[in-house]
């Protein structure tokens, strides 16, 4: 017979590390910068802020196909900036 407090322990013990590592999540943001003709833009600046005190968090360049990945961002509210200097 099976001991109903050791299966209730280990449900918490599962419960517990199952929302310890929803907590510890990353989130990935990706995506590709074009311009009104469809056409990439390459090396544009792409800057993730807090939304709360405006603090900028990562910045990365797009590449020549105007791709662009943020990693590492934990859970939250954010904002995005995009700029370029071009023709």
């Amino acid at each position: 017979m099976k001991n109903p407090t050791m299966n209730i322990l280990i449900k918490i013990c599962f419960l517990l590390f199952f929302t310890q590592s929803l907590i510890a999540q990353e989130v990935l943001l990706k995506g590709a910068l074009s311009d009104d003709t469809g056409e990439a833009v390459a090396f544009a600046n792409v800057v993730l802020y807090d939304e709360v005190d405006s603090k900028m968090l990562k910045a990365e360049v797009s590449d020549l196909d105007g791709k662009f990945v943020l990693n590492g961002i934990s859970p939250g509210t954010y904002y995005v900036e995009f700029s370029f200097i071009g023709l």
